[in-house]
């Protein structure tokens, strides 16, 4: 939970306390220097300088006395007084506007406070305030994580807003879907907001969803575009203590960071994706110049309108830092979760593996589907060999780099020697064709997507996972070949890099480079064993990812929420 300043996230966030409350007072004091401005030119004394100093000095006194006094309160008592810590809103403005009435160049910034004091006072329509329960939690712990056993955040409604839950299948929608289980788990109440078409239910939790956009490129892929009425009516009816933005898309991010800014609701913004290397890809030629401009530009004002912005990976972070402008302490890390008992090295079985090994490549589907055409005989095949075999598991499109996995296999097993290895590809996407076409006469099996406790058996039954994205923030499902005991080849770049230690649990190779993937498959498996259930390797990979559990990664995720929920 460390923040990439290397200070903790409570470094910032402990509340209750006489200092943080003197602290949100001269925050408070600098988020509305219209007041100050009106009546410090308002002239009320007299039209001197002297008076007008003296002005000031008695509005800058005021404030910050009213601020200090409503955020000790706030802090100490149950009762929910946002109404009383915005007396500063209206108290110094009515007073400034009255004097500066008839000034042109005043006048407008009157009119901005008087606005934004109506939309804060309008915002107790859409969200809930803290619970007595959350503040006697809050007490008790102070602002440090709260020991194992002791619930984080007391019950809360959560509004997740994504544009990837289940029954899309990527990584953010495995994120959704532990986020509905683990929240719901621990007696919250999750409300989700999406596009994505499905089940009334995620994981019993009551789905909201809205009009979408289909990109043509992606066709599973939904972006929900919320009309102007659309989150009025769902913050009214869900009233949320928090919400959190789980790798929203551009209107969804937008619209709602905005909208939580505006009536003042806490939320929390998770970014899971690496936008401006995938858009590299999916536009070529202007795609370098698209995230270094609009995009960054986009990103800046949405990460600001969201308090605490969450990544899944330090390259990430420091993106954010680096290019969308938010400030250290507001950005954390936030690294995934995996489900040890389902993704186990226990689950390998000789028939799988059997599976795998007999499973045609290329060459020999194309000979089949032939003879069947014309009413002929299958072509026998080979007996399969027991080899190694090396696992690829993702969405086949090309800013996943599956274009090197042809390649690398002509590499590690040239034709006209025998093989070292069984190469196989489970997934499905948009180049699978061209992929397809690539692997004629590589020997590399494509499996097709695989599902739940099919994939699970497919990971167990494989001797060493093979990752070519360069543009993973995390690699989740390096994470789940992890904890089934699989020794990870990967790019070294990106959130693989965080995944795992070089000779540990896996190995690097240099990004985009067939022939030193090759390098990293040929050693993992002749120098390092792979092949063998007993390898270090396997051990360590296990080992590893034993204690990253979806339990504990939502119960981050519970940290931030409270911090939020208790900061307004």
């Amino acid at each position: 939970m460390a923040s990439i300043a290397g200070k903790g996230h409570d470094s910032w966030s402990k509340r209750p306390g006489p200092w943080m409350a003197l602290q949100s007072a001269a925050s408070e004091a600098v988020l509305a220097p219209g007041a100050l401005v009106c009546l410090a030119a308002s002239g009320l004394v007299d039209e001197s300088l002297a008076a007008s100093e003296a002005a000031l000095q008695v509005a800058v006194a005021c404030w910050l006395g009213l601020s200090l006094v409503t955020s000790l309160v706030r802090s100490y008592t149950p009762v929910p007084l946002r109404l009383l810590n915005h007396v500063a809103w209206v108290v110094i403005p009515t007073v400034a506007a009255a004097a500066a009435w008839g000034r042109p160049a005043v006048l407008p910034i009157g009119i901005y406070i008087f606005a934004r004091t109506a939309f804060v006072m309008l915002g107790s329509m859409f969200r809930s305030s803290p619970t007595l329960e959350m503040l006697e939690s809050a007490r008790k712990v102070g602002g440090a994580m709260p020991p194992a056993g002791v619930p984080v955040l007391p019950r809360a409604r959560i509004l997740l807003a994504s544009d990837a839950v289940p029954p899309k299948l990527d990584g953010v929608a495995v994120f959704s879907k532990h986020a509905c289980r683990e929240l719901t788990a621990k007696g919250h109440t999750v409300h989700v907001l999406t596009s994505v078409p499905g089940e009334e239910r995620i994981e019993g939790c009551e789905v909201t969803r809205l009009f979408g956009i289909r990109p043509q490129y992606y066709p599973e892929h939904s972006l929900t575009v919320p009309m102007p009425w659309d989150l009025p009516i769902v913050f009214a009816r869900v009233r949320p203590h928090c919400v959190h933005l789980m790798d929203a898309s551009m209107f969804l991010s937008g619209s709602l960071s905005f909208f939580c800014w505006l009536f003042e609701i806490p939320c929390v913004m998770s970014h899971h994706t690496r936008i401006d290397m995938y858009a590299t890809y999916i536009l070529p030629g202007i795609g370098s110049l698209v995230p270094n401009t609009l995009m960054y530009l986009y990103r800046r004002l949405t990460t600001g309108f969201a308090p605490t912005n969450l990544a899944v990976c330090t390259s990430l972070a420091n993106q954010m830092v680096d290019h969308f402008g938010c400030r250290p302490h507001r950005v954390a890390i936030w690294h995934s979760g995996t489900d040890t008992r389902s993704f186990n090295p226990k689950l390998r079985s000789d028939e799988t593996r059997l599976e795998i090994l007999s499973a045609p490549d290329v060459d020999q589907e194309e000979a089949e589907a032939a003879a069947k055409a014309a009413g002929k005989a299958a072509p026998r095949r080979p007996a399969p060999a027991d080899l190694p075999i090396v696992l690829y598991v993702g969405r086949i499109a090309p800013e996943k780099d599956v274009d090197i996995i042809a390649d690398m296999a002509r590499l590690v097993n040239p034709p006209d020697r025998p093989p070292r290895c069984r190469i196989a590809v489970v997934g499905k996407g948009p180049t699978m064709p061209a992929l397809r076409e690539s692997l004629r006469g590589t020997g590399v099996a494509l499996l097709g997507p695989r599902y739940n406790k099919d994939l699970q058996l497919h990971y167990a039954a494989a001797d060493v996972f093979l990752t070519t994205c360069t543009t993973e923030a995390f690699c989740l499902v390096g994470l789940e070949a992890m904890a089934s005991g699989l020794p990870v080849v990967g790019p070294d770049s990106g959130g693989v890099m965080e995944l795992f230690d070089e000779g540990v649990e896996g190995l690097f190779y240099k990004p985009r480079s067939a022939a030193d993937a090759a390098r990293a498959v040929v050693e993992a498996i002749e120098k390092h064993g792979a092949a063998k259930t007993d390898c270090p390797m396997r051990l360590a990979a296990r080992a590893k990812v034993e204690a990253q559990s979806w339990e504990l990664t939502y119960r981050q995720a519970a940290f931030w929420y409270r911090d939020q929920i208790l900061a307004y």
